[in-house]
């Protein structure tokens, strides 16, 4: 190119075959124009070459532009890169979605890790738990066989030792005596085969399910009185769900005997818009910490159980005093049962603990 005439000096073939107007508009050609911009650094003397990449319509092309020496021409070097620009795009378009994908992937594999860590730990404490819920359950039985039938025993021994010194001495022995040791060992009697229902409640099912609840409540072990109301409209028919049903209300029971102080305890199976209920109310003295009492280790084992089922647990304190507890469960969560139970996500050996503990 021709600084002086500012026309083409010479073209090769292969340069109108890649610009078909380059004769015609010379210096007005839009590559020329891009190249003489690209090249005034070294018309001003301040470098011996340069290079450019030039985008003309959909093309681009690689330009390198050297001044000959003791002349006033510039000699311009191009070649046609599209193919391998657009081949650049593309691995830069591949390497960002790649990029994308593993930022994508490593905050889900950050989430499974944690999820993981949170499982390890829950699953931790649900063992710590289970040692506890033995702990308590051993107490329970201990402190039931100390009051109530050891008592009955040893008032038995005395009463029997009584009557053995009298016919030892030929005296006269009271029939009122005798009764009062065959209703004291009566009464240890009942004792132990209440404790042993409750120890071998595990062939509760749907068709026993309200008869086992009205042998809870009917039992004499109650510091308060209970009664159980089943409405008509309550139906259940799977055997696994009435049986944590029923453990939910035994520990329910349970709870409000010893802490609740109240008069009396209800047992309620009815059926709502959605599904089922059960109830277990007192009149007692309720609570004002909700939130600490569902971290309790009664309110988690009973929820662990709803959730069994589909459903969830609810503890409230109702304005005119005492305390309720509910466990929901729709019906199609009865179909759906054992879905739940394979994500629930417990060993074998935790859930199968827990029912036999519980």
């Amino acid at each position: 190119f021709d600084l002086e005439t500012n026309a083409i000096y010479y073209a090769n073939p292969s340069t109108f075959e890649s610009f078909p107007d380059l004769q015609r508009l010379q210096v007005r050609h839009p590559f020329l124009v891009r190249v003489l911009q690209a090249a005034k650094p070294l018309l001003e003397g301040r470098t011996k070459a340069v290079h450019a990449e030039i985008n003309i319509g959909k093309s681009c092309y690689a330009a390198t532009a050297v001044r000959i020496p003791r002349t006033r021409r510039l000699r311009v070097y191009s070649s046609d890169i599209s193919e391998r620009k657009r081949a650049e795009l593309a691995l830069q378009e591949s390497k960002e979605l790649l990029e994308a994908r593993v930022r994508e992937r490593t905050r889900e594999l950050h989430a499974a890790i944690t999820e993981l860590k949170n499982e390890i730990e829950r699953r931790k404490g649900l063992e710590g738990e289970i040692l506890a819920v033995s702990d308590r359950e051993q107490q329970r039985l201990g402190q039931e066989l100390h009051d109530g039938i050891c008592q009955h025993l040893t008032a038995v021994a005395f009463m029997a030792r009584s009557v053995a010194l009298r016919l030892k001495n030929h005296r006269v022995i009271e029939v009122s005596d005798i009764e009062k040791i065959a209703q004291l060992v009566n009464q240890a009697a009942s004792d132990m085969r209440d404790l042993s229902r409750a120890l071998h409640q595990s062939d509760v099912d749907a068709a026993k399910l309200a008869d086992a609840l009205q042998d809870l409540v009917d039992r004499e072990i109650w510091r308060v009185p209970c009664r159980l109301e089943v409405k008509p409209s309550f139906h259940i028919e799977d055997d696994a769900a009435a049986a944590q049903l029923y453990r939910i209300a035994r520990e329910a029971v349970i709870n409000a005997n010893k802490h609740a102080q109240a008069r009396e305890i209800v047992i309620r199976l009815e059926r709502l818009p959605r599904g089922m209920v059960l109830r277990v109310t007192d009149d007692g003295i309720g609570f004002s910490n909700g939130a600490g009492l569902k971290h309790g280790l009664g309110f988690h084992i009973m929820n662990y159980r709803a959730q069994l089922m589909g459903g969830h647990l609810d503890i409230e304190s109702p304005k005119r005093g005492g305390t309720r507890v509910s466990c929901y469960f729709p019906n199609k969560a009865l179909q759906s049962r054992k879905k739940e139970n394979a994500r629930s996500g417990l060993p074998g050996k935790i859930a199968n603990a827990l029912a036999t503990l519980i």
